[in-house]
């Protein structure tokens, strides 16, 4: 089913990352980590965009958009899609969470705009875990080629830091695959290196790539939940299932 939406703010929250908030008044629901099929007329092209607000925040929903050049991506970045301009959308995906995955440790891997479904289901476990008063069991990579692509780092870094503290195991991960050092990080313990990986934090940045390395200090009992580019969705799998993860234990979906 389709919904009329109207766009009510657009910025820029990288280089390459458009920001496209609307207003859907007749949307009651989504889950976490579903996208959206997305047209505006009179264009006959469908986009497919991952929603990057929770289910708390509708009427009001957030859109996070990799320029590209497929048309719809194309349009959004473009000024024909601006402030007060009519668009429609339909929720669409199964690739969840639900909360008996909650009951076993949870394994986050995000890469690029696969940030947006990754970070929806982890407020998602992190807000069953609060309500019902229980430590969360996590391990979270975030992978980015720079950092002026690290969108939405702020946010993940202050739920980490809330939710963990310095007795538990949860571990975070930021790694930078085409650059070798970052630079200073707003509410985070900046290091291109080890040195910090012991601080209450236990929020980690690294350089080079790390997908391998991370997964093979994951409990095998977890689920492990995947998004990012297609390269790195069939790598995360096929090293699991290589190494002993039955394949119901890991979500993740090959839509672009």
């Amino acid at each position: 089913m389709f919904h009329a939406a109207k766009i009510t703010r657009k910025h820029l929250a990288s280089p390459t990352v458009m920001i496209l908030e609307l207003a859907v008044p007749t949307l009651a629901s989504f889950d976490p980590g579903q996208w959206v099929d997305f047209v505006a007329p009179p264009h006959d092209w469908i986009g497919g965009f991952s929603i990057a607000s929770p289910p708390s925040d509708l009427p009001h929903l957030i859109l996070a958009v990799k320029r590209s050049r497929a048309p719809a991506s194309s349009w959004v970045h473009s000024g024909e899609a601006k402030e007060g301009t009519d668009v429609r959308i339909q929720v669409g995906g199964n690739c969840t969470l639900s909360e008996k995955d909650y009951h076993h440790p949870v394994v986050f891997c995000a890469g690029g705009i696969g940030i947006s479904p990754v970070l929806g289901n982890y407020r998602a476990f992190l807000a069953y875990h609060e309500k019902n008063g229980t430590l969360p069991n996590s391990m979270f990579l975030y992978s980015i080629a720079t950092q002026d692509e690290f969108i939405f780092g702020n946010e993940l870094m202050n739920l980490f830091h809330c939710q963990h503290d310095a007795t538990h195991k949860s571990r975070m991960v930021c790694t930078l695959t085409k650059s070798s050092k970052w630079t200073h990080i707003e509410n985070g313990n900046s290091t291109s290196g080890a040195e910090d990986n012991e601080s209450k934090s236990r929020v980690e940045f690294r350089v080079g790539r790390y997908l391998h390395e991370f997964l093979n200090a994951t409990p095998k009992e977890s689920i492990f939940y995947i998004c990012g580019p297609a390269a790195m969705n069939d790598d995360a799998a096929s090293y699991l299932e290589a190494n002993g993860v039955p394949s119901a234990s890991i979500r993740y979906e090959k839509w672009w």
